[in-house]
């Protein structure tokens, strides 16, 4: 939870074209990289859903190691560790809110939410899979 409020502290992650401005940065603009750069602008979205899904993901992840502790049946610990990385989702969105050059976006709150879900459903699984098997 520290790690993705650090992240959505930052000011400059929330900027378009950020993926752009490394690259560029980095290699400078040789013109063989021109014709790349409109797959870079398309590769900079995915790449931030692709990181809102993972660290949400692992969010769950650490909820369900914490809560799998408790005698509770799997599909509690999975709802509860699901409920919890999302609830942190809508904080998280408020709070980018109130950080210059960052917005909420309902996009992000879908992926931080279907990354927990696929975390909490995996773990789910593999719970079930010992109990019977």
């Amino acid at each position: 939870m520290l790690l993705i409020y650090t992240l959505s502290a930052q000011p400059a992650l929330g900027e378009s074209g950020l993926l752009r401005r490394w690259l560029l940065a980095w290699l400078g603009a040789p013109p063989w990289l021109q014709p790349w750069l409109p797959w870079v602008d398309f590769a900079d979205r995915h790449v931030a859903t692709a990181a809102h899904f993972t660290l949400y993901a692992a969010l769950a992840w650490a909820w369900l190691a914490a809560l799998s502790t408790t005698p509770r049946p799997p599909a509690q610990v999975a709802l509860a560790a699901w409920l919890l990385a999302a609830l942190y989702g809508i904080t998280d969105e408020w709070h980018q809110l109130h950080v210059p050059g960052r917005h909420a976006d309902v996009h992000d709150l879908l992926t931080n939410t279907v990354g927990a879900a696929t975390a909490a459903l995996l773990w789910l699984h593999n719970a079930r899979r010992r109990l019977t098997g």
